[in-house]
C-alpha cells in the first residue's frame, strides 16, 4: 500500500517495486497532446489519512483506472525526484471486471 511504501525508506532507492492504492480524486493531469500523466495515489483503506504518493506514467491508461472503486497497482521506481515513475499498471478490479496490464477481462 501507499503508507507501507512511504514508511520504508530502504525501498525508495530506484529499485523496481509495486505499490497498491486508489487514485486521489482530482489529482490526474495529462499534458496537452501527450501521453504523459501525473497523478497521486492514496491507500484504499489506509490507516494514515492523507498519505499520498505522486506518480508519473507515459502511455494510455485504461478507463477503469479512473473508476472510484478501482484499486490500482503500479510497478515502477521511486528515487531522488520523489515521484514514482510508473513502468506498468496492473490488476484493476472493479465489481467483476479485472484488468491485467491494460487489457480488460470478465471474471
Amino acid at each position: 500500500t501507499v503508507s507501507e511504501f512511504m514508511a520504508r525508506d530502504n525501498v525508495q532507492d530506484g529499485r523496481i517495486v509495486r505499490v497498491a492504492g486508489k487514485l486521489v480524486d482530482g489529482s490526474f493531469l495529462r499534458e496537452e497532446n501527450s501521453t504523459l500523466s501525473n497523478f497521486r495515489l492514496t491507500d484504499k483503506d489506509g490507516e494514515l489519512v492523507g498519505q499520498q504518493l505522486a506518480a508519473s506514467y507515459v502511455g494510455v491508461l485504461p478507463d477503469l483506472f479512473f473508476n472510484p472503486h478501482s484499486e490500482v497497482i503500479l510497478e515502477g521506481s521511486y528515487g531522488p525526484s520523489r515521484v514514482f515513475q510508473v513502468d506498468n499498471t496492473f490488476q484493476l478490479e472493479v465489481r467483476g471486471i479485472k484488468v491485467v496490464q491494460n487489457q480488460a477481462m470478465e471474471i
